[in-house]
């Protein structure tokens, strides 16, 4: 059920105000895919949302399903969105009267579109699927050139999944997205004359609008650094910026500049829009002491006046994160949202701008809400520093006599929204606390953009850990059985907790860590990646700040690393790890790898993510319970008790019941 889970994107309201529009994605193990369809509903109605279109495979960025909102004709009878079918992202469209069909038929995916004045689409082209497989076939004959676009470390040829379709890719920009071959080519603006059907080049003033459209009007003359911004078609405009360290609400009519003085306005904005014609800004806050719990509040820009609309336990937003997506859906008289926080799985509410009141208008996750074995608490501590730190806590279910401390397993980074399986979606909290390993997910300390480097952000990271630790031996934790997993930053934090403390007793990483192998599959892209990396690591190459690499490498530290440590990686990534896996396998650590063909930095397949979660389980609570799952995966359990009789006869620590012994259930 936590595989299958629906999400939500798209939230939108129509034009003349009386429809919304939202996308419904669902995974599908047995199909090992992801399905989508499109609803709409009246806003000032109390009928159920109609199904009115297919919305295809979701098209994922960076492992996210893209959060585009669909694109309304005027007169609010249409609605446009890019859709991915069979292996195509072309534009369609769905009319209120439940009518979908097909608008273009390009020979490229199309990347972005805009609807323009004179009932023309302007959409944007890159290379088109026949050239980009031809140049890929041109490369395979005739040999790559390794530069440094080319990832190395990966297989060159069709590594990894695009649009549906096996691409080879290409580093594009200073860090590490990817691209398909072609894709660092500029693009192309086509227009769709949509009465007839035409297609042509834009002009030059139709490119220069769409890219005005696409791009948002610029806040020209704006102070400070703007983190948030709405502008409406007739020129309000309101940001929320940095300026000398604070944080600042402004809005703009005319001439006219407006600074909201309430206190709320300082806070952390995650989204912020016009209220239709009116001038009232509604935005919503990020309440760090609160788990990044968010409320909503309405500016009454001229009158200076600000008062609360909702207080949320969890997310009011447009997606599962903080940051991506342009947040609720505004108009005149409500904000619709996808609702959700650890123990509510998202929903999208309907709320009245007004009076504050909720209406829930789709819940199609209410019985994985009615199945949770375990309920998370909000826990809120601070270091030896007074640093505050938040997280979720999961107690673990206990026997009737309760008088046995319970394992407790932690991962650190971001527990935002319904926490599922932790960022990165590879440990099923839940799960865990319900088979009697107490769960902890770890909000990151918030940096709020204060220039501190890598080692300095795991060593408060290290500090909370061990603070939260103090806090839920408290409640019934036995803190010599231990487990942590990390992704992405969170494996470097886990790693960093192995080499500086005795605290874990068994580890899942998601993804590897920095290695020499890392510097040098990368160097090739040049000073922007270096500089980064000298940075924010302090790293240069690993003869040029041997002692920092000391520090930081798994590699250089491996008698720190001789638990049971569990890697479940990307082949895109796993290649840069070799280097400190090998030797410990070697050395009789109880070490096990697992790796994902052709999978990117976050595992979204959902077979691939049911069996990364159903591996943790069956980790921890192999190392940590001495249990295994009866009658079930028997090979793996065989494999395990290998590992374990060859770490007992290496004196190397491993934990289990307290005989040492492994039991089934």
């Amino acid at each position: 059920m936590l595989v299958e889970i629906t999400d939500f994107t798209g939230l939108s309201t129509s034009p003349d105000g009386d429809y919304a529009a939202y996308r419904a994605e669902r995974a599908s193990v047995e199909e090992n895919a992801y399905y989508s369809e499109w609803f709409v509903f009246r806003l000032d109605g109390d009928e159920a949302p109609r199904r009115i279109a297919d919305g295809g495979a979701p098209i994922f960025t960076g492992g996210w399903a893209m959060g585009e909102a669909p694109r309304w004709s005027p007169d609010s009878k249409w609605f446009y969105f890019r859709a991915l079918q069979d292996g195509e992202v072309q534009i369609w469209r769905a009319s209120m009267t439940g009518t979908a069909e097909r608008v273009t038929d390009d020979a490229a995916d199309i990347e972005s579109f805009e609807l323009l004045a004179g009932d023309k689409l302007a959409y944007e082209v890159g290379a088109s699927r026949a050239q980009i497989e031809q140049a890929e076939l041109d490369e395979y004959y005739s040999g790559i050139l390794i530069n440094g676009s080319v990832p190395i470390g990966q297989a060159l040829f069709r590594s990894g999944l695009h649009n549906g379709r096996r691409v080879t890719q290409r580093y594009l920009g200073e860090w590490m997205q990817v691209t398909t071959l072609l894709g660092d080519r500029p693009t192309q603006v086509k227009i769709m004359e949509l009465e007839s059907g035409r297609v042509r080049s834009a002009s030059q003033q139709e490119e220069k609008a769409f890219r005005r459209i696409a791009g948002g009007p610029s806040l020209d003359g704006a102070p400070g650094r703007s983190e948030r911004t709405h502008i409406t078609a007739d020129g309000r405009a309101a940001y929320a910026i940095k300026e000398e360290g604070k944080r600042l609400l402004r809005a703009r009519i005319g001439e006219r500049e407006f600074v909201c003085a309430a206190p709320q306005c300082s806070r952390s904005i995650a989204w912020l829009s016009w209220r239709g014609a009116a001038r009232e800004v509604v935005f919503a806050t990020r309440d760090r002491e609160r788990g990044d719990a968010m409320s909503i509040f309405a500016w009454d820009v001229e009158n200076d006046g600000v008062r609360l609309v909702r207080e949320a336990q969890g997310l009011l937003h447009s997606g599962r994160v903080i940051g991506l997506g342009a947040g609720c859906a505004v108009n005149a008289h409500y904000a619709l949202c996808i609702a959700a926080d650890a123990n509510t799985p998202p929903q999208i509410e309907r709320i009245d701008l007004d009076s504050g009141e909720s209406r829930v208008i789709a819940a199609p996750n209410r019985a994985l809400a009615r199945n949770l074995d375990a309920h998370a608490e909000l826990l809120s501590w601070r270091d030896g520093e007074g640093r505050v730190f938040t997280g979720y806590f999961y107690p673990a279910a206990r026997d009737s006599q309760g008088e046995t401390a319970s394992p407790l397993f932690l991962t650190y980074y971001n527990c935002q929204g319904f926490i599922r399986g932790g960022f990165g979606d590879e440990w099923p909290l839940v799960s865990l606390a319900s088979a009697g390993i107490a769960s902890l997910c770890i909000n990151m300390y918030p940096m709020d953009g204060a220039a501190v480097s890598a080692i300095e952000e795991y060593e408060i990271a290290l500090a909370g850990i061990n603070s939260a630790i103090d806090l839920v031996e408290s409640r019934g934790v036995d803190r010599e059985r231990i487990g942590m997993g990390g992704f992405s930053f969170g494996a470097s934090v886990a790693m960093w907790t192995a080499y500086h403390s005795d605290l874990i007793a068994a580890a899942s990483l998601a993804t590897p860590t920095m290695t020499a192998s890392y510097y040098w599959q990368r160097a090739l892209k040049g000073d922007a990646f270096k500089e980064n990396l000298k940075r924010v690591w302090g790293l240069g190459a690993p003869d040029e700040t041997p002692e920092q690499w000391r520090r930081i490498s798994p590699s250089r530290n491996l008698t720190r690393l001789r638990f049971p440590l569990l890697m479940q990686l990307a082949e895109q990534e796993y290649l840069v790890a070799p280097e400190y896996f090998v030797p410990l396998m070697e050395s009789g650590a109880p070490v096990e790898v697992h790796v994902f063909p052709d999978a990117p930095h976050y595992k979204i397949q959902p077979r691939r993510r049911l069996a990364i979660y159903q591996r943790n389980l069956d980790w921890f609570r192999f190392w940590l319970l001495g249990e295994e799952a009866a009658d079930a995966r028997a090979a793996q359990f065989e494999r395990w008790r290998k590992l374990k009789e060859g770490a007992q006869s290496s004196g190397i620590r491993s934990e289990g019941d307290a005989n040492g012994q492994t039991s089934k259930d």
